[in-house]
């Protein structure tokens, strides 16, 4: 009895440890420690439809930023748009910050309602150039069924 409730334990403590080291690596890993979030952070978020998205499309004055991992956005994203990973955020922004801070217009998306990818961008890019941003909430699932204007992966 005392062999299977130590092997029972180490069989926990590893799946845990997997787990755990799995999850630092993932590109969409759940945070450890959620952030508080307080009210005045939100200030600055706006949620929009796809309407709002689609007359800013082919606007000058905005800018379209994809919150979804790399591999989503290169299988087919919505026209015109950028990738920030909000994961990779420290990596990606620096590239495209002067880009955002030109633009009167920003908008983030993610996948769909149950993704906070475009939620927590926007929080990051709000505090890093004090600016407004638009949350297409609903998100890309949304706008694929729509059939908006996407843009897909190129092959060979």
């Amino acid at each position: 009895m005392k062999r299977f409730i130590v092997e029972t334990l180490t069989i926990l403590i590893l799946s845990f440890v997997i787990g755990f080291v799995y999850n630092m690596f993932s590109d969409n890993s759940l945070p450890i420690f959620p952030k508080k979030i307080k009210k005045q952070e939100y200030k600055n978020i706006i949620n929009v439809d796809s309407d709002i998205v689609e007359y800013y499309l082919n606007d000058d004055k905005a800018i379209i930023i994809d919150a979804r991992n790399k591999s989503l956005y290169s299988k087919s994203h919505i026209k015109n748009a950028i990738n920030i990973n909000v994961k990779k955020f420290e990596k990606t922004f620096k590239k495209y910050e002067k880009l955002i801070q030109s633009k009167s217009i920003v908008i983030v998306y993610c996948s769909s309602r149950e993704c906070d990818d475009s939620l927590n961008l926007a929080l990051r890019i709000t505090n890093e150039l004090k600016k407004s941003v638009l949350v297409y909430k609903n998100g890309f699932n949304e706008w694929k069924s729509l059939n908006k204007q996407v843009e897909y992966e190129k092959t060979d």
